[in-house]
This record gives C-alpha cells, structure tokens and sequence, in this order.
C-alpha cells in the first residue's frame, strides 16, 4: 500500500512545489524579484496557450490563399500527350530530358521537357500547356496547400514559444544579476561588524 501511495505523494509533493512560485503566496521570505518573475511566467504562459488558436487560424488562412492559387493555376493549365521523337539524354544525376511533340486541336507544339529515366523514343509521356499552348510545368497537387498551410502554422506557433522562453530567460537573467548584486550587498553589510570588530 506505501508503495501505491508513493507517486500520489510525489505529486502532491510537485504541486505544492509549484504553488510555492506562486507570486500570490503570502511566504514572506518570497522576494519582489521573485513575485516579479512568476507574474512574468504566467503572463507569458498565457501568451502562449493563445499562440495556439492564433497559430492555427494563420495556418488555415495561409491554406486558404494557397488553396486559391492553386486552383487559380491548374485552370490555366491543361495535359495533353506527347510523343518522344528523339532519345532522352541525361541532364545530370536526376534529370532526364527529351525532345516531343503534340498534337492539341488544330495546333502541333514541340518541346524539351523532363521525362522519366527510362522513357525511349516513341513512347508517350503527358505533356502540361498553358492556355497559349505552350510547354509549361504542371500544376502543383492541392495537398501542397495543405502542407504548407501546417508547416506555416506550425512554424508560427513554434517561433512565438520560442520567443516566449527567449523573453522569460532575458528577464529572469536580469532579476538575478539584481538579486547577486543585493546578496553582495547584504553580505558586505554582515561582514562590515566583524571585520572592524578585528581591528
């Protein structure tokens, strides 16, 4: 049974630990800097339980307008099929091109586009045009929008806590270069008494 109630009582041990920092409590050998400094933290806690629905509502605009351009591009743009007319050659170590041609209603287009490594003349790959005909890159998916619409709400939320713990840190390096600078003084004022008492 003592050893079921050992993690309660760790916990509770926390909780009152935590609840010590308080600036509420009434301990008088809690100094203002103290008080000043857990007013910060809650403060900037508070600030940053915010940053998360505001976090999110900026993914989901940046999703939103992502979303539009997207299906703003993919309607000026349209696939077609196109014939390898000659053999690819290899660009570098990841691209392959080749040289093809259409057909797309009453017009012919020819182009080098990218094609797969192991295309060979002949063969059909599809090809993207824009609205005056002309070769152009595909239009990205909509689950790109999507991914960015997290990746920017993600990366809102994480740069404000990171602010947030960079604010905390400042302030709290500057309460103790204050609190170092009284406990000096304090013990210069202690030593003083013995020190002349040696004399």
């Amino acid at each position: 049974m003592a050893e079921r109630g050992a993690p309660v009582g760790g916990r509770r041990a926390r909780v009152t630990r935590l609840m010590s920092y308080a600036p509420w409590n009434p301990n008088p050998l809690m100094r203002t800097g103290d008080r000043l400094e857990a007013v910060f933290r809650l403060v900037v806690i508070v600030a940053m339980l915010a940053a998360i629905p505001i976090a999110g509502a900026f993914g989901t605009a940046s999703y939103a307008s992502d979303a539009a351009r997207i299906r703003a591009e993919s309607a000026t743009k349209s696939v077609v099929t196109a014939t390898i007319t000659a053999e690819p050659g290899v660009v570098d170590l990841q691209h392959v091109e080749a040289r093809v041609q259409w057909n797309a209603g009453n017009r012919t287009g020819a182009a080098t586009v990218p094609v797969p490594r192991d295309a060979r003349r002949g063969e059909l790959v599809p090809v993207w045009l824009d609205r005056a005909g002309e070769f152009t890159t595909a239009p990205r998916p909509p689950a790109a929008a999507a991914a960015r619409g997290v990746s920017m709400g993600l990366a809102a939320l994480f740069g404000t806590w990171a602010g947030g713990w960079c604010l905390v840190q400042s302030f709290r390096w500057l309460l103790n270069r204050g609190r170092n600078a009284q406990w000096d003084r304090e013990w210069r004022q202690l030593a003083r008494p013995t020190t002349e008492g040696w004399k």
